[in-house]
């Protein structure tokens, strides 16, 4: 039975990261091209970012926009318009943001589109490369982005739906302790019928580089972030299926992510109190001081 578990979850991984080979492609020598890739579009995206293009399909009058891996000529498209059709048209992409998953790259482009003669509006597209290949994450677009947010915070939102959903296939569903942030994700997910939670930490562009706690439990209680000069500090409380309450203290900076054990015996008082919000100011002055202490004795 546990084999056969296995290999469905194995094979649930595969259908929804492997590309759809069936998927039809436009090649780049097939359009006509209208302009190259906008630079500001690309900005802070490594350099075998997909590139986006705009081009006409033959016999059409409305514009198309996609994207291009690598030196590839196949066109994965995020709006594409076919004649006779004239709405709605790709305007414009206008800007772009990485993050990491599974061991691939993936991306999340936001495009403006006309919609009518009159109305226009913006969207997203999200897509993971590997190797010279582009797939679009359905999943991530079929979905509905929250609004009026940075590009980094959707890519952050991206990964985080990602995570879920790999999660969700070992029996864990998501919280509302979950919490995401433009740097960084917390997924906090609980497994009922195992009486497990899985706590995990991880910067959008990196992945796993702190090992997922996994702790028995009755429930989460609580969870919150708190920033400070070198990064967040997530804090999660759960009660163990002993009716203890436990703490985590994770902290994430640009390019590593620690369990703070330290600040977890410091504060354990607090955090068997169970009350977060004493925990969380208390966190909070322990980092103003030593802001203070570091001003202080800088020359």
């Amino acid at each position: 039975m546990k084999v056969a578990t296995g290999l469905l979850q194995i094979f649930l991984v595969c259908i929804f990261w492997w590309p759809d080979e069936a998927r039809s492609l436009t090649s780049i020598e097939k359009v006509e091209l209208i302009r190259k890739t906008p630079k500001h579009v690309v900005v802070g995206l490594p350099h075998n970012a997909p590139r986006p293009v705009f081009y006409f399909l033959p016999g059409a009058t409305a514009p198309s926009c996609g994207l291009v891996a690598g030196r590839g000529n196949a066109i994965t498209p995020i709006l594409e318009i076919e004649p006779p059709e004239t709405f709605p048209q790709c305007l414009d992409i206008t800007e772009g943001a990485e993050f990491r998953h599974g061991g691939f790259a993936g991306y999340v482009f936001k495009y403006l589109q006309r919609d009518t003669r009159e109305d226009t509006s913006t969207a997203y597209f999200f897509v993971k490369q590997f190797e010279n290949k582009l797939q679009p994450l359905d999943l991530l677009n079929q979905a509905k982005p929250p609004q009026n947010r940075p590009i980094s915070y959707l890519a952050a939102w991206g990964k985080s739906k990602l995570l879920t959903r790999r999660n969700e296939i070992k029996g864990y569903r998501d919280t509302p302790h979950s919490i995401i942030l433009a740097s960084a994700i917390l997924n906090v997910s609980r497994n009922e019928k195992a009486s497990k939670c899985r706590t995990e930490v991880d910067l959008v562009t990196t992945e796993r580089l702190l090992p997922v706690q996994v702790n028995s439990c009755r429930s989460i209680l609580a969870s919150t972030s708190i920033s400070s000069k070198e990064g967040v500090y997530f804090v999660v409380l759960i009660e163990d299926t002993r009716k203890r309450i436990l703490g985590q203290i994770l902290q994430a900076t640009s390019d590593k992510v620690r369990r703070a054990t330290e600040l977890e015996e410091r504060f354990k008082v607090e955090i068997e109190s169970g009350e977060i919000l004493n925990l969380k100011r208390s966190i909070r002055r322990m980092l103003e001081e030593e802001r203070g202490r570091s001003e202080y004795s800088s020359p």
